[in-house]
């Protein structure tokens, strides 16, 4: 399959050696991709990436294929060592928009919302993108009755285990009553089947390597003896680069060789799983609707089942000159987070914390975000979003969540906020954008802390049909659990640079 591929990838790269410049709009095939490194935790490879599109009306088809190359020459392994990364280099299949009779899209989800932002709020399932690729689907359209709208969303078809759906009517569709007439009614649910399905692989090993069974300081995948009963371990022995004949020969000599131990610590195999199903019921009232002024009242209301309750009331969004305007009231009952579903979900639902004195799993802790439930107590406060697009030129936009308990309890911060360019004004600029995260903290106090997300893009024109790019990531991870970011340790940087090209 390997040499398929590659085969593939010298004929791509032929074909851009004969390409001369952008492709026009209307060409329904487009090649594209990029040459460079790129950072993945203390390694860095070499990076070609094959990005090649097709559009034949409603239908589109886009495919990621990259080969990260290491020192050695040979390419990254892990990212060909099973089928579902044969299926992951594709990047989005397309049939239509949502809002048509019926839509679909089968790939990556950069940002999802689903309902007024309590149930499922800017969800995406390329957090880690593209080191861990998921395939999500979503899929909806638009029934006669009573002008309703389905929606259905997975984040990950080869491993489903996050779902959501939305369904829309406007029950006075066709009474004629101005306004009442506009009205639409929605009921929003998202399912995660188990939040211990959010521990990666780097996590597991870094679980695996600190456990110590028998508390001799030596952890299990490096000890001969994991559990000091006196009987080598077959598994380990042959982790450790003994042959089975060598084994066979311990066994003949005295029997020191057991093949499986049962009493070894397995944090993972002991976890129970932990399913989260969220509620989610909302109105929206169009008041005003011509080229001058949007203006729309909305509420909802969600539960997080078997824990709070959560609401929105009032809310309003206007669209007016240049500006998007948000701004609501919310209160949340004891036990409850908005937007639980929301752009961490996938780093947040299991996570890991350092604990030195051995934890649940080995050196660490294992927790998942239903337990930060628990430490939530009941707020109100205002919630505001305002967008500003400046001449085609310059994108500002802000999002600020402050609530506040009672009492001397903290309450809930949250501020999101992106900045970008993309214009043909200054020369050879194609665009540049930044983008900023912290969410659902006590307090803001600190720009580089916990639970921060920093993004970064910039495009600049070599030649026509040619950029040179570069991509910034970091995320703060707090694993020692001192509310501070100390060293490289508790950063996650993912950084590539090169030039990527279209014709």
């Amino acid at each position: 399959m390997k040499k398929i591929v590659l085969t593939g990838v010298l004929l791509v790269l032929l074909l851009a050696m004969f390409a001369d410049g952008e492709p026009e709009s209307g060409d329904p095939l487009s090649f594209g991709g990029g040459v460079g490194s790129v950072i993945i935790g203390d390694q860095t490879y070499m990076r070609l990436r094959l990005t090649p599109e097709l559009r034949l009306g409603k239908l589109g088809i886009g495919l990621d294929i990259d080969f990260l190359f290491t020192e050695e020459g040979g390419v990254r392994d892990e990212d060909w060592d099973d089928w579902q990364d044969y299926v992951n280099k594709l990047y989005y299949i397309r049939w239509s928009e949502r809002g048509d009779v019926f839509f679909a899209k089968l790939g990556a989800f950069s940002t999802y919302d689903l309902g007024m932002g309590l149930v499922v709020n800017d969800y995406c399932n390329t957090l880690t993108y593209p080191l861990e690729r998921q395939l999500g689907l979503m899929v909806g359209g638009k029934l006669p009755l009573m002008d309703m709208m389905l929606e259905g969303f997975t984040s990950n078809i080869t491993d489903p285990t996050i779902f959501a759906g939305r369904v829309t009517i406007a029950p006075l569709h066709e009474s004629g009553i101005p306004l009442l007439n506009k009205l639409r009614l929605g009921v929003t649910a998202a399912y995660d089947v188990d939040q211990y399905q959010g521990i990666s692989e780097d996590e597991e090993i870094m679980i695996m390597n600190s456990v110590d069974t028998d508390d001799d300081e030596i952890p299990d995948v490096e000890d001969f003896d994991a559990d000091g009963d006196g009987l080598f371990t077959e598994d380990n022995l042959l982790e450790m680069g003994f042959t089975q004949e060598q084994i066979n020969q311990l066994i003949a000599m005295g029997g020191f060789v057991e093949a499986y131990d049962e009493e070894l610590d397995d944090p993972l195999a002991n976890l129970s799983e932990e399913d989260m199903l969220v509620l989610g019921f909302d109105y929206d009232l169009p008041l005003i609707d011509t080229k001058m002024l949007k203006l729309s009242h909305y509420a909802e209301l969600a539960q997080i089942v078997d824990h709070g309750y959560g609401f929105i009331f009032p809310g309003f969004y206007s669209q007016f000159a240049i500006f998007h305007l948000n701004l609501e009231f919310r209160q949340y009952d004891n036990n409850f987070m908005a937007g639980y579903f929301d752009h961490y979900y996938d780093a947040d639902r299991a996570y890991l914390q350092f604990n030195p004195d051995q934890g649940s799993a080995g050196e660490y802790d294992i927790f998942i975000k239903e337990q930060l439930l628990e430490t939530v107590t009941a707020s109100r406060g205002w919630y505001g979003k305002l967008r500003a697009d400046i001449f085609n030129f310059l994108y500002l936009e802000a999002a600020y969540t402050d609530m506040y308990s009672d009492g001397d309890e903290d309450g809930v911060k949250s501020l999101i906020g992106t900045a970008g360019i993309n214009t043909k004004i200054i020369p050879k600029l194609k665009n540049m954008e930044f983008k900023y995260y912290q969410v659902d903290v006590s307090q803001i106090t600190d720009i580089i802390a916990p639970h921060v997300i920093i993004q970064g893009t910039l495009r600049y024109e070599l030649s026509p049909g040619t950029n040179l790019m570069w991509q910034y990531q970091e995320r703060y991870v707090d694993y020692d659990n001192n509310d501070k970011i100390e060293g490289d340790e508790e950063i996650e940087r993912d950084v590539s640079i090169g030039v990527e090209f279209r014709f």
